[in-house]
């Protein structure tokens, strides 16, 4: 796996082997949150300026989800969350396949170990939050439960 983090902490799938450019359509979850979990253990063992990168990579995933731009540029790159809830380029026309339909789960593993290591308070509750609303569109929209009055998802889903 290739990936590259620019200067605003968004996190690309694949580098161009033939021009070393970047891919800017590419944004995954995972990639992201594979990044935060590698720059969590590197914390863990002692390196602790790759705890505000963790934080930086983490964010920019979710302020795009809140459409606060805070110190980040917004770019015109693909969206990863929707109404607070984290999005793969593939969910807006429901094509992706079994593998994208778990790189959500990635990141937000990954994000559990960087709550696990985070002091601040607020940026804690703002972690949280995060995932209490993730985890509200999972039991409303991809549960399937007799009350539901909607198709049932087997998959993680932006709510759709």
């Amino acid at each position: 796996m290739s990936f590259f983090v620019q200067s605003i902490a968004q996190v690309y799938d694949g580098i161009s082997l033939s021009t070393c450019k970047v891919d800017t359509s590419q944004t995954f979850t995972y990639t992201a949150g594979t990044l935060v979990g590698g720059l969590v253990e590197m914390f863990r063992d002692g390196d602790k300026e790759k705890l505000d990168l963790a934080h930086n990579v983490t964010l920019s995933v979710i302020r795009w989800v809140l459409g606060e731009s805070g110190d980040i540029v917004i770019m015109s790159a693909r969206k990863m969350t929707k109404n607070g809830v984290l999005m793969e380029p593939c969910d807006a026309d429901r094509s992706c396949n079994l593998d994208a339909s778990i790189f959500k789960g990635i990141f937000v593993r990954n994000l559990r170990y960087l709550l696990d290591v985070t002091k601040e308070r607020a940026t804690v509750k703002f972690y949280r939050r995060f995932l209490d609303t993730n985890i509200a569109s999972l039991r409303h929209n991809a549960s399937c439960q007799p009350h539901h009055n909607h198709t049932c998802h087997i998959v993680y889903l932006d709510g759709a």
